[in-house]
This record gives C-alpha cells, sequence and structure tokens, in this order.
C-alpha cells in the first residue's frame, strides 16, 4: 500500500481518501494523516465492504475522483498479511 500511496503522490495525487475494512486500525495507525508521505489521507471505515463500486458510490466529495484497488494495484498476493508487513503491500 505504500507503494500505491507514493505512486499517487509522484504523479500530483495529494489528497487521498481510504476505504478500508480489513486491518482498518492498522493501516490508519501505520500511515495516520499521510504526511510522513507527503500527503493528505483520510479515511472510510466500512462495516460491511461495499466492494469498488459501493465505496465511490459512498463518496461525497466534489471534483475529480481517481479510485484504485490495492489488491489489483499491487505485487503481492492476497493472502492476508501482519500489520507489520503493511509498508510492504
Amino acid at each position: 500500500m505504500e507503494h500505491i500511496v507514493l505512486l499517487l503522490k509522484d504523479h500530483g495525487i495529494t489528497e487521498i481518501v481510504v476505504t478500508l475494512h480489513y486491518l482498518a486500525d492498522e493501516i490508519e495507525g501505520y500511515f495516520g494523516d499521510g504526511s510522513e508521505w507527503g500527503v493528505s489521507m483520510v479515511y472510510s471505515v466500512e462495516d460491511t465492504p461495499l466492494g469498488t463500486a459501493g465505496s465511490v458510490k459512498q463518496d461525497n466529495t466534489s471534483g475529480p475522483r481517481f479510485s484504485c484497488r490495492g489488491v489489483s494495484s499491487s505485487k503481492r498476493s492476497t493472502r492476508r498479511e501482519s500489520p507489520s508487513r503493511l509498508r510492504d503491500l
């Protein structure tokens, strides 16, 4: 996931909304407000996963949006990762 955040930043995307379900607390704890990576991150934690389309439909922000899935953008498998390995996702 860190790779995705840095890739977005490299392409000028510095305001990031992350929808979370699995490992939400660990991911939010690791990335915080995103300032360590030079971006601004806010989180939307889903009690029940809404999927990509559901997350986009729920988004109330205005202006252009870009949506990507961490699983499909990652070099890692979809197996469960431990919180200590989040930076490598």
